[in-house]
């Protein structure tokens, strides 16, 4: 049962910490995650400027819950549903063929869509999911 501890404050860290670096540069540059959001074709041009504002005060808010632990089971659910958000994206990118680049960790890097992308959000919700779902200490009543 400890094994099962370290390994959900492991996921946390790690899940957490990859979204605390993801929101980052976002949050330090909006004005280009929402070119990198608008090349996915997905939402109208009105609300690119909104998104670009939340979606990594959202990312840096749930990683940093899930990084201390506070609130990590609704952190999880959260970044969970991120993830899937994401999957969908890049998928969506993928079967349009659009040679763009992720927007996964703001405009650092000229790294494409691609099955790698996917990978990494496939593990991370696994990660959601063991954090989720891992056994909690029950405490006695009396």
């Amino acid at each position: 049962m400890k094994a099962l501890k370290v390994l959900e404050i492991l996921s946390g860290l790690a899940v957490g910490g990859i979204f605390i670096y993801a929101a980052w540069s976002k949050i330090l540059d909006p004005g280009e995650f929402s070119g990198l959001i608008g090349a996915y074709k997905l939402f109208p041009r009105w609300s690119l400027n909104l998104i670009a504002i939340t979606l990594p005060w959202v990312e840096m808010v749930a990683g940093v819950m899930m990084v201390t632990g506070i609130f990590r089971r609704p952190a999880s659910l959260a970044v969970l549903a991120l993830c899937v958000g994401f999957l969908f994206s890049l998928g969506w990118a993928m079967h349009h063929g659009y040679d763009i680049s992720c927007g996964c960790f703001g405009g650092e890097t000229e790294h494409k869509v691609g099955w790698s992308d996917i990978i990494r959000d496939l593990l991370l919700i696994a990660g959601c999911l063991f954090c989720l779902f891992a056994p909690k200490k029950r405490r006695a009543l009396v």
